[in-house]
């Protein structure tokens, strides 16, 4: 049964299987660890988000990372980004509260869907009363995963050469 997790050195086989297909789709993105780094430079990269601190970049803790894992199965990730990134208003109005991805052989099978839920409940938890989840204009499959979850579409927003829809999510 499929399950958020802290993540952990448990999946870091798994999980570079997922950066390596993410890599070979062309998804590769600058806040994750290469796929062919050192064992050391994956375990500590992990060990970093398992803090809160997400990006190579990164130097102090700024959201709940969680991993969706079904056994030693590494699916995808997702995270709650802490209270106060709400404060960098330009920021947050292009990213909000919850970012998420699943690796590329999972999808199509709803992996987010089901991801985003659980996350939502742990959202619940940490007190927050809403949230809010932006998505690609052209991710029409992310906009499904959203409004299942209860999105209500608020806008369009355009971040320089991006332009993303933004959904509110009551909880």
């Amino acid at each position: 049964m499929p399950e958020l997790v802290v993540p952990g050195p448990r999946w870091a086989a798994d999980y570079r299987s997922a950066l390596t297909e993410a890599a070979e789709c062309g998804e590769a993105v600058p806040w994750d660890p290469p796929f062919n780094c050192s064992d050391d430079e994956l375990l500590a990269s992990i060990a970093r988000a398992a803090s809160g601190i997400w990006g190579m970049a990164a130097t102090a803790p700024s959201q709940w990372y969680r991993w969706w894992v079904d056994g030693d199965r590494y699916l995808g990730r997702i995270s709650l980004r802490f209270p106060s990134f709400r404060e960098n208003a330009a920021h947050y109005a292009s990213h909000g509260d919850i970012g998420y991805d699943v690796r590329p052989s999972e999808r199509g099978h709803g992996t987010a869907t089901v991801m985003l839920q659980a996350m939502l409940e742990f959202t619940r938890v940490q007190g927050y009363a809403d949230a809010l989840i932006t998505c690609d204009e052209d991710n029409i499959a992310s906009r499904r995963v959203i409004e299942k979850a209860g999105g209500t579409y608020l806008d369009t927003f355009t971040d320089g050469d991006d332009t993303v829809l933004r959904f509110l999510i009551a909880l």
